[in-house]
């Protein structure tokens, strides 16, 4: 209900503001591109809550299904609001798309691996959350703060790759846990920089 409510405030800022323009065409954002970027900035609040989250618990709880829902109804809250009223902007749409693809296959991943493994190396903590896991909060909220301003594909993942290994200890208490977390952090930070490259 908040999405639509906020969808209908922005539809009546649009008309009063297409009632004074002053900036010249070429500065000017579409419309339906400003509906857009809701999706978009989705995915830089929707990490926010995962760092915010993982700074005191382990991520075998995070709700990353119900953000995966959230992303794609508030995709579809916008498309129906811009569909009828603006133009098509193809591209934006398929940025969105591209993003919102990845970013649902990423979850679902992480989701099934931190309700399956994730919580097998849990049980074998025995003193709260390892080096690792306060590590992994740490790259979290690194990251948040690197694409409020910059793409994401531009993160430095091999430097935080390098850190697992550098900056956490192999041994100490709860050591399954330990390498657990090594793996898991170590395959994510291999995958997303390969994948930020290609991109």
């Amino acid at each position: 209900m908040r999405i639509i409510a906020c969808i209908a405030l922005l539809h009546a800022g649009i008309a009063l503001a297409q009632n004074s323009v002053i900036a010249p065409a070429e500065h000017r954002r579409g419309a339906e591109q400003t509906f857009l970027t809701y999706p978009e900035w989705f995915l830089v609040h929707s990490p926010a809550e995962y760092a915010a989250y993982v700074r005191d618990h382990t991520p075998t709880l995070f709700p990353f299904f119900g953000h995966i829902r959230q992303f794609w109804q508030g995709y579809g809250a916008v498309y129906s609001a811009t569909r009828k009223d603006y133009p098509f902007n193809f591209g934006y749409h398929v940025m969105v798309m591209v993003i919102g693809t990845s970013t649902t296959a990423e979850y679902a991943l992480r989701a099934a691996y931190e309700t399956l493994i994730g919580r097998l190396g849990e049980l074998t903590a025995t003193h709260g959350l390892t080096d690792e896991d306060r590590y992994a909060a740490a790259v979290a909220q690194d990251y948040v703060d690197f694409i409020r301003i910059d793409p994401w594909y531009e993160y430095d993942f091999a430097a935080k790759l390098r850190g697992v290994w550098r900056e956490t200890p192999l041994w100490g208490p709860g050591a399954l846990r330990k390498w657990e977390r090594k793996y898991a952090l170590g395959t994510e930070y291999i995958v997303k920089g390969v994948y930020g490259w290609l991109i």
